[in-house]
């Protein structure tokens, strides 16, 4: 099993760390060590460690195995409570840890590749279903595989589920105008 990752924090109260951290909102579930089962979403992502965004952390301390949408299964112990969620480093070997890292390189746009090839239908319409069954029109921007980014005028936050076509999604980024979605 690999290092957690170390955190340090200078005199001046500024935090300092090993792994670079990348802001990713993505689909997750965790399970405890006593099995149970818990969605959740990363708030950032690093080749060390997770933060996750939930209301029901586990101990900290406590070895989690969770399954993170474009990273897979990552196993780690839980070092951090947070008023929105909780942290871990990773346990992981070494290959595992330099997969996450080219990983967390896309996503904070190091790479110039995209993860997903994205079609762009500007001004195609789309149908939403929202978790209280309300049905929304949207203009759609693009779509991959994965997800898809659209216009609205409705504010979403991230997290917000809902469905699109018969695809449930994830509201996973936020921007002036619209947002974007991560099929689960």
């Amino acid at each position: 099993m690999g290092e957690h990752s170390k955190q340090t924090q200078s005199k001046s109260g500024v935090e300092r760390r090993i792994h670079h951290r990348v802001q990713v909102p993505l689909p997750a579930r965790f399970i405890t060590q006593d099995g149970q089962e818990v969605e959740c979403l990363t708030s950032d992502v690093s080749a060390g460690g997770i933060r996750f965004r939930t209301v029901r952390p586990p101990a900290l301390g406590a070895k989690i195995v969770a399954y993170v949408q474009d990273l897979g299964r990552v196993e780690g112990v839980t070092v951090r409570h947070l008023p929105d969620g909780f942290a871990i480093a990773f346990l992981t070997t070494a290959l595992k840890a330099q997969r996450v890292a080219e990983k967390v390189a896309l996503f904070s746009g190091a790479s110039e590749r995209r993860m997903f090839q994205r079609l762009e239908l500007d001004g195609a319409r789309i149908a939403l279903r929202l978790a209280n069954d309300e049905e929304r029109s949207v203009d759609i921007i693009d779509v991959s595989t994965r997800g898809l980014a659209f216009r609205c005028e409705e504010e979403f936050e991230i997290g917000d589920r809902m469905e699109i076509g018969a695809q449930d999604a994830v509201v996973v980024r936020l921007f002036d105008g619209g947002a974007a979605v991560s099929f689960l």
